[in-house]
């Protein structure tokens, strides 16, 4: 065999396992599964990001934990609540909220994860020199009382019983389009006169106000509601076996947990 001959041989031996090595990284990637993104906000103490820069929190840490757990690999994209809402209705790719109370509205327009996180008691959050607040008060007075101004977002649900008194009696209300931290500027800014959120979210919030606690008043409701659990909402483009890998791993969490609690 020639120099050239042997020149040639090894030429094409090295164009063959340049393209054996492309052909294998296409298929690679051809068959690696895209990342959910998980749609989020910052809202302590559900969602924040840390000085990490993961996102941490009530409903994140277990979401996070949970992905991992079941082998899903998953990105966070931060976007408003507006902005999330608007995936929900394009579905365009899988992708995920966190945190977000099951309606049968939204069921409609996307599917549900078993709970990820029960909270506490629901309040309702107002200035302590609001004298038309006090520390306990029926939901039903509160709500249809025409003295008072509730400030709220479209789109948001308060839980079950909540939304069912304000459909029932209609209360006056300021909607907003910022977070809740800018919720709350509005009602130090004397917008309206008090909002709905959990416990754990009200105390966060006061927390981070700049401001003392004794500015701030927590109306307890007489029937003692309780916030409702919290779920993934995913887009109707996320995979049935993705929800259901993801649903055992929630569910075993759940169960070991009462497990712990009761032994």
């Amino acid at each position: 065999m020639t120099e050239m001959e042997k020149g040639i041989g090894a030429s094409n031996c090295l164009w063959l396992s340049i393209t054996i090595s492309l052909l294998l990284s296409v298929s690679d990637r051809a068959n690696a599964s895209p990342k959910l993104l998980l749609y989020f906000n910052d809202r302590p103490p559900y969602l924040e990001v840390g000085s990490d820069g993961a996102v941490h929190g009530l409903t994140a840490t277990p979401a996070a934990k949970a992905l991992e757990k079941a082998g899903i690999p998953f990105q966070w994209k931060k976007a408003s609540a507006e902005q999330q809402l608007a995936a929900i209705n394009r579905n365009a790719e899988p992708a995920c909220l966190v945190g977000w109370f099951k309606r049968p509205e939204r069921q409609l327009l996307g599917k549900f994860s078993v709970p990820i996180y029960a909270g506490s008691r629901m309040v309702a959050l107002s200035l302590s020199s609001n004298p038309r607040l006090i520390d306990r008060m029926r939901v039903v007075d509160l709500v249809k009382s025409t003295e008072l101004t509730m400030l709220a977002k479209s789109g948001y649900s308060y839980g079950n019983i909540l939304d069912q008194h304000i459909r029932n009696f209609s209360p006056k209300q300021e909607f907003a389009t910022g977070e809740n931290i800018n919720m709350l500027q509005m009602l130090i800014h004397g917008r309206a006169d008090y909002f709905l959120v959990s416990e754990e979210e009200a105390v966060a919030l006061i927390e981070r106000s700049g401001r003392s606690k004794h500015d701030f008043r927590l109306t307890y409701f007489v029937e003692g509601i309780k916030e409702d659990t919290r779920h993934f909402w995913c887009t109707r483009q996320t995979p049935d076996g993705l929800i259901l890998k993801l649903n055992g791993v929630l569910q075993s969490t759940v169960a070991r947990q009462r497990k712990q609690a009761t032994s």
